[in-house]
């Protein structure tokens, strides 16, 4: 079923960046945006050997409902890959963590998904199942994130299936799906992030060549890290005491929050998880943070208010850079040009 939604284009940003009070109260029983939570679980990025291995091999993809639509009539289509209507596209998890696991819970082999979201790699040979992991992470030299659930817990996203290693090991293709679980929300987002950081390497790779003081972006220098979360079904306008929907950036802490839903509700709340341009606009006040220089002071704002000229200028960037690395991967899709966020009737 499509959900029904209406779609707003414009040049101009909708609310979408931290109010300028960001302690660590807030309303709902959470903590805030600020608050340190405990610390996140260990990359697993050393590959292990062993004298009598068997070999795992699949693909890991996720499910993302498309904005289709023009400037009159629009929406997110459909969270099914069959679906007569405007079905959901089916991507590849690239570059993602995998982490192993034996019965006991301990780590027995890290691997990464590669740029087609395929993976293989070694267990020791026996009769033991094993806990195959596909997480909501990168930290490598293409990408360096996570999608978190919440700061009080900071536990990412996995994707699991399991294998017994009595001999060869095809699991398939597994599917992070776009409703239920909502597993494709988490990794749509990671992606996003992915896709940004495929296009400062490829405009910017050599800038300090041409711009003393510009930050090249290689392989062998990346971008810094950077925690995204996000929760199906919440709002993070919520740590606040607000109720309209919110996906913010908080400057100094390099954390996005990218909005879930809200209560609970992700058919007939906004949105943000399938909102590409929002998560790249978002990802842009990161940049401008941590690599560039920003002077904004932060809060609300609208396509029909007033603001201050540095917010203005800082929320321009924030719309030129996702607008930019959307036609930089996709430059025939609905939303090359514009912002666009699917706002639920």
């Amino acid at each position: 079923m499509i959900r029904g939604l209406i779609v707003f284009i414009i040049t101009s940003s909708l609310i979408a960046c931290a109010p300028k009070d960001s302690d660590e109260t807030a309303s709902g029983g959470r903590k805030g945006p600020t608050y340190p939570g405990p610390a996140e679980t260990e990359y697993c990025s050393t590959s292990k050997t062993f004298a009598d291995p068997i070999t795992v091999s699949g693909t890991a993809v996720y499910n993302r409902r498309v904005i289709w639509g023009n400037l009159t009539a629009g929406g997110l289509g459909s969270a099914s890959t069959t679906a007569s209507s405007h079905p959901a596209s089916q991507n590849p998890i690239r570059r993602a963590e995998i982490r192993v696991t034996d019965p006991s819970g301990a780590v027995v082999q890290c691997a990464e998904t590669d740029g087609s979201g395929a993976f293989s790699f070694t267990l020791p040979r026996g009769a033991v199942s094993y806990t195959i992991s596909v997480n909501s992470r990168s930290y490598n030299q293409y990408l360096r994130a996570s999608v978190l659930n919440a700061p009080e817990r900071n536990q990412f996203y996995s994707l699991k299936t399991t294998c017994t290693a009595t001999g060869a090991c095809s699991v398939g293709t597994l599917i992070a799906g776009a409703d239920g679980e909502l597993l494709g929300g988490a990794f749509n987002i990671l992606d996003q992030l992915h896709h940004a950081n495929d296009y400062l390497r490829s405009k910017v790779s050599t800038c300090n060549s041409l711009y003393n003081g510009c930050r090249d972006v290689t392989t062998t220098n990346p971008v810094p890290k950077v925690v995204a979360y996000w929760e199906k079904g919440f709002n993070p306008n919520s740590y606040f005491g607000g109720t309209s929907g919110l996906s913010f950036y908080l400057p100094g802490y390099s954390r996005l929050f990218i909005l879930g839903g809200q209560d609970g509700d992700v058919n007939n709340s906004d949105t943000d998880h399938f909102d590409n341009p929002v998560i790249i606009h978002e990802y842009g006040h990161f940049l401008e943070d941590v690599v560039g220089r920003s002077d904004s002071p932060g809060g609300s704002h609208n396509g029909n208010k007033v603001i201050d000229p540095r917010l203005a200028w800082s929320e321009g960037w924030g719309n030129f850079f996702q607008a930019t690395v959307i036609a930089y991967y996709d430059p025939s899709g609905p939303t090359v040009g514009r912002y666009v966020d699917s706002v639920a009737r």
